[in-house]
């Protein structure tokens, strides 16, 4: 029988270990508020002695309808779902390069405006037939209308948890997700957070509100573009240029 090396079994092993999220975090809702297409919620989340702030909206199968938008040369991409009649939330989206122009692809109301490209850590998106969002590896081919290439996974399509390592930058924090059942759920971190932090916040949030666990997350363009808006509550704005965003209206 074959035997291999003590290095190359350690390598082995290492690999079939599962993607874990860090240690208990322990969540705590501090508000929650009825929408047309949802709910508007706001999280503390503890492990140890580190607090992490999220604003999430949740937006409701079969009352909600999803719309990309683009920035346009008088503002940004945030500015303007915001300013569209009937939106009521809106996030930040993908990400650009430094002339400003969207990287991957992007997709409002049926026109390519930037094509897919393949490369890390742009490797899901999140797109719409003009009704729910839901979340797919970028390479997919979906009917979609409307579609933002982003990235990485927090959450792997089927539930696994898509970060490697603990360490890493500490930002803000934004990402779409969608549960079992089909809620979307839109969140920030308005505190900064490594991105296996934030994955770690997101696979227990779904329990602490009363939701089956997520089947995917998608993270987006961060950092100084991290922006939320929810209804008439104070939005979270963002420090940077938004190169693309979502809008989730009532149906």
């Amino acid at each position: 029988m074959r035997r291999w090396r003590p290095e190359v079994a350690a390598l082995f092993a290492l690999l079939l270990v599962p993607l874990v999220a860090e240690d208990t975090w322990h969540l705590k809702v501090s508000a929650r508020q009825a929408l047309a297409c949802g709910e508007s919620v706001r999280v503390i989340a503890a492990h140890g002695e580190t607090r992490i702030f999220l604003r999430v909206a949740i937006l409701t199968p079969g009352r909600y309808r999803a719309r990309a938008f683009a920035a346009r040369p008088a503002g940004d991409a945030f500015t303007a779902a915001r300013a569209e009649p009937g939106v009521l939330v809106a996030i930040n989206g993908g990400y650009f390069a430094r002339e400003r122009r969207p990287l991957g692809r992007l997709i409002v109301e049926g026109a390519e405006l930037s094509p897919l490209i393949e490369q890390a850590p742009l490797s899901g998106m999140a797109w719409s037939d003009g009704d729910g969002l839901r979340l797919a590896p970028a390479t997919a081919d979906v009917a979609a209308t409307h579609a933002v290439q982003a990235g990485p996974f927090l959450i792997d399509p089927g539930g696994m948890f898509g970060i490697r390592r603990g360490e890493g930058p500490v930002d803000r924090r934004s990402a779409l997700a969608v549960t079992r059942d089909g809620s979307v759920l839109a969140a920030v971190t308005t505190t900064p957070a490594t991105l296996f932090t934030f994955a770690s916040v997101l696979q227990a949030l779904p329990a602490a509100l009363d939701l089956p666990p997520l089947d995917a997350a998608l993270n987006l363009d961060g950092g100084p573009s991290t922006a939320l808006a929810i209804d008439d509550e104070e939005p979270v704005e963002p420090r940077g240029f938004v190169v693309s965003a979502w809008g989730f209206g009532a149906r």
